[in-house]
């Protein structure tokens, strides 16, 4: 399963060629949400997860992007059309009314997604490599 949490931060780290330390600074500034093990202390990594930061981590080499253009850019995508948000509670986003930070990293208290794990959010599940979001806004 692609969004099974599996994989430990060391494995991951050690896969992707980045220090344990860089993961936990994309999980801090809300690029990539990680589950915990059962002692709540351990995070773990999913394939989906690591096709992310292998995203993030193309743009940030190879492109040149920021952390802060690369949120702006995930912030971009329209989590209210996806999820058929009614337009009443989207006037009230945060997520609809601002720009630069991706939905999954903000507090939803009253609208629909605050009933949701954004972990298992289709908006966060199935946009994990540049191509997916290209192509989703292209066809918009």
């Amino acid at each position: 399963m692609e969004n099974e949490p599996i994989y430990p931060i060391g494995v991951v780290s050690r896969l992707l060629g980045v220090s344990v330390h860089t993961l936990r600074m994309y999980e801090r500034e809300g690029l990539i949400l990680t589950n915990r093990g059962v002692n709540q202390k351990n995070r773990l990594y999913s394939k989906a997860d690591i096709e992310r930061i292998q995203c993030i981590l193309e743009a940030i080499r190879k492109k040149q992007f920021t952390i802060a253009s690369i949120k702006t850019m995930l912030s971009m995508v329209p989590c209210w059309k996806i999820i058929n948000c009614p337009e009443k509670e989207r006037i009230a986003c945060p997520a609809y009314k601002s720009i630069g930070v991706p939905c999954w990293s903000i507090e939803h208290k009253t609208n629909v997604c605050a009933k949701m794990d954004c972990k298992t959010c289709y908006v966060y599940t199935n946009f994990t490599n540049c191509s997916d979001i290209k192509e989703f806004i292209k066809k918009m």
